[in-house]
């Protein structure tokens, strides 16, 4: 009998996973009878009824629900009650560690593909689930079923629900003690994604109770050994880790906690490490008869902008719609690693472009609206390396992240370190080159602030044979190469700090515009006062371009 039942699955596995186009899920409700009722027998027709479970939750079309369909029983709602219920059971059962693995991605794979799977599991029995979910996470679990686990959460906390059952079961706790163990890194970019999303969806419950847990010291600590090892296999997991910090630096409260814990100095050594690896790669590209123009001059073309397709994009892209998932005992983060391998050179380097934006992005969140931080990080030379970064030919590509570095540091009042350490030659080579609206419109924020302060900006714009007058305007008049309105207003408006500028410079006597370079030694108290007038909104609108850059990682 039990030959027979092995058949049968391994024959629904097959049908399932080769069908082209994909099956329906209400067309599977034959199987689903058998498969959900013969796992009693014998652990190895457990083990084939559950691959043929998740051929069937990775493999069919499941049912969609508008907002008005939710309450409503639909017929191919009875396929997916039975799967839910199913899975909710075993859940509980004690399985074998290869039986939970296979059991944990079926409901890794539902909880993504269907909202109604997902909405009823978060809620099914007091969100019972998120237990058992959590419970894997401890270290006393095999790392085996931890990685799943912090999948199906990851999924499971797009449901309110699901998020602060979460944070009541100490989830986070046991996330972090993961971390502090040194778990393997599949595990570790797994657990990392989970917290991302936690933080996206509840960030003032999470950021308050990472806060309390201390998770700033273990993140860094964390990203410390991953850069230290410098593991390809670990670029993944550091931009992650980089993005939770992002996301807990939109707490003004902790931007000073990440400062203090010598996030700075590991930052920038991560970007002098990209950048001498950028510039060898130049000196080879020269050599080979390969370069590309300069970023002054409003020729340069525009430089290729990486592309992340979702994974759903990719699947439409094939000439089939079928995408034949690998293993119902892989998880996600394995199959990913598993097609990457085809391709290890493109994958790296687009790693490390993904570690390069989230420290970037990361170190423009900490410098928000502090003084204080932002002479720390000045005195590190931190701006003087970004520059640096920028000038390579890979580093241009960063151009909309060194932006948001620049206009945090505009935004306060060490002008002059600013422009000592080589920002505002950099701000000039952005508005000429026009190469995205994002790093031109921040351009031209920046300049605004350095106009509105009291360093000779106009003189040395002249000395560097920029026409800072006729570019902004020009930008202002047709929104730059993007024809951004963004662009547009920003220009226009840092066209009237120098307007202003002009006028009080005649005012104070004969036209004179060059200051004396005693002006660069004045006290940053003084400068503050003077450059700190921006808006509530406008800070609210860049906080949330930078949350934005982050989650598009």
């Amino acid at each position: 009998m039990d030959v027979v039942c092995e058949r049968f699955c391994r024959g629904c596995e097959e049908t399932v996973l080769k069908a082209d186009p994909p099956l329906l899920l209400s067309e599977l409700r034959p199987f689903l009878q058998p498969l959900t009722t013969w796992g009693d027998t014998s652990p190895r027709v457990q083990h084939a009824c559950l691959k043929a479970l998740w051929a069937i939750c990775v493999g069919t079309t499941m049912p969609e629900h508008t907002t008005q369909q939710q309450n409503e029983k639909d017929e191919e709602d009875e396929e997916l009650d039975m799967l839910v219920d199913y899975f909710s059971q075993q859940l509980r059962v004690e399985l074998s560690q290869q039986h939970q693995t296979v059991l944990l991605n079926c409901v890794s794979a539902i909880t993504c593909r269907s909202p109604y799977a997902r909405r009823k599991l978060a809620i099914l029995n007091e969100a019972e689930a998120v237990d058992v979910l959590v419970e894997k996470l401890r270290l006393d679990q095999p790392p085996q079923l931890a990685r799943p686990a912090a999948e199906c959460l990851a999924a499971l906390f797009l449901e309110p629900h699901a998020r602060r059952k979460f944070t009541r079961d100490e989830g986070l706790a046991a996330c972090l003690a993961q971390l502090r163990n040194g778990c393997a890194n599949d595990l570790a970019e797994s657990i990392l994604n989970c917290l991302n999303v936690l933080l996206c969806e509840e960030h003032a419950v999470a950021t308050e109770e990472l806060q309390h847990l201390s998770a700033v010291p273990t993140l860094i600590k964390f990203i410390s050994a991953h850069e230290t090892k410098r593991v390809r296999k670990s670029l993944s997991s550091q931009a992650q880790a980089l993005a939770v910090i992002t996301l807990l630096a939109e707490n003004s409260g902790l931007r000073q906690e990440i400062a203090d814990a010598r996030f700075f100095e590991l930052a920038i050594s991560m970007l002098n490490n990209a950048a001498t690896a950028w510039e060898n790669e130049d000196r080879s590209s020269r050599s080979s008869g390969f370069s590309l123009p300069a970023i002054t001059g409003r020729a340069s073309p525009k430089l290729p902008r990486r592309h992340h397709p979702h994974p759903h994009q990719q699947q439409q892209q094939q000439q089939s719609k079928r995408t034949p998932p690998v293993s119902p005992t892989k998880t996600t983060a394995s199959v990913i690693n598993a097609v990457d391998a085809d391709d290890d050179t493109a994958t790296q380097q687009r790693q490390s472009h993904d570690v390069v934006s989230a420290t970037l992005l990361a170190i423009a969140t900490v410098l928000l609206e502090s003084d204080h931080v932002c002479l720390a990080f000045l005195s590190l030379e931190g701006l003087a390396v970004i520059v640096d970064l920028a000038q390579s030919i890979q580093g241009k590509m960063h151009l909309p992240e060194v932006s948001s570095v620049l206009l945090s540091l505009c935004e306060g009042g060490e002008h002059h370190q600013v422009i000592d350490q080589g920002g505002l030659e950099m701000l000039f080579q952005m508005v000429l080159a026009d190469l995205d609206e994002l790093s031109v419109s921040q351009a031209c924020c920046c300049l605004r602030h350095l106009l509105s302060g009291r360093e000779p900006v106009i003189a040395l714009a002249e000395d560097n044979h920029f026409n800072l007058e006729g570019s902004l305007r020009h930008l202002s008049t047709n929104g730059g190469s993007s024809r951004s309105a963004a662009v547009k207003r920003e220009a226009a408006e840092a066209l009237k700090a120098f307007e202003k500028r002009m006028h009080r410079a005649r005012n104070q006597g004969g036209g004179r515009i060059k200051q004396s370079t005693a002006s660069k030694s004045s006290k940053s108290s003084t400068i503050a006062s003077s450059a700190r007038d921006v808006d509530e909104a406008a800070r609210s609108a860049r906080l949330q371009r930078l949350t934005d850059l982050v989650q598009s990682l």
